[in-house]
């Protein structure tokens, strides 16, 4: 992934990640503009090859099942909404769950190393909400 450094005394808004003054921080996106005093200082690799990515929309009360590509043993989930509310939730193979609520304008990543995860469920909170969810 990209890593880019702050060097400025302040902190600087760069796409959908906070950089405090002095930090160094990795982004899934390579970034052609960048804000004055920050700078990349690596950028392999400069994609991350996407195994899966769809819309998906519901109205409040309505939820969906997402199965994670057969085959995939390392990879990333991220959910980002567009419009309305979303929970995501995931079980992994211990049983444990994980949710978490977005909102429009919101994401979230979440890495699995070991095939932990091999589906997801999107409960939508709002009429007309629409998601994205991609595995890379």
């Amino acid at each position: 992934m990209p890593t880019y450094k702050n060097s400025n005394t302040v902190v600087v808004a760069l796409k959908s990640n906070r950089i405090e003054a002095g930090q160094v921080v990795q982004s899934e996106e390579y970034i052609e503009s960048l804000p004055a005093g920050v700078t990349q200082i690596a950028d392999d690799p400069r994609y991350v090859p996407v195994k899966f990515s769809s819309l998906y929309s519901g109205d409040s009360g309505d939820s969906g099942a997402i199965a994670v590509p057969a085959g995939l043993q390392q990879y990333r989930i991220t959910v980002s909404v567009g419009v309305g509310a979303v929970r995501v939730e995931m079980n992994d193979v211990t049983t444990a769950t994980l949710t978490e609520t977005l909102v429009a304008g919101e994401s979230a990543s979440y890495q699995c190393l070991n095939r932990i995860v091999s589906t997801l469920k999107l409960h939508y909170l709002l009429t007309g909400t629409v998601a994205k969810v991609s595995i890379a």
